[in-house]
């Protein structure tokens, strides 16, 4: 299961609403992170982990060959492009698209 993530900060033109460095820092456990795959894929990712911002979760999407529903994504900060805070969370996250 090989991906690449794209670093956000580095592409702030192409995502000029990215949240704050510090809110993508305290990214916790049971929170959702939206990444960006090298192919332009943004995907929702339920953080299961932040250890001093490397962060582990589980993808909830389902559009790429490569990765399944459930597959283990590691990522930093500078990854995130959008944020869900589990108890700002009113979606049902099996349907994200």
């Amino acid at each position: 299961m090989a991906y690449t993530l794209v670093n956000a900060e580095d592409r702030a033109a192409q995502f000029p609403h990215i949240p704050t460095r510090s809110d993508r820092e305290r990214l916790r456990t049971g929170d959702y992170a939206k990444v960006v795959f090298d192919n332009g894929a943004e995907l929702w990712v339920h953080v299961t982990l932040n250890i001093a911002g490397a962060l582990c979760g589980r993808l909830v999407n389902e559009p790429m060959v490569d990765l399944n529903y459930g597959a283990t994504i590691h990522f930093r900060p500078e990854h995130v492009v959008d944020i869900e805070h589990v108890r700002n969370r009113r979606r049902d996250w099996r349907f994200m698209r």
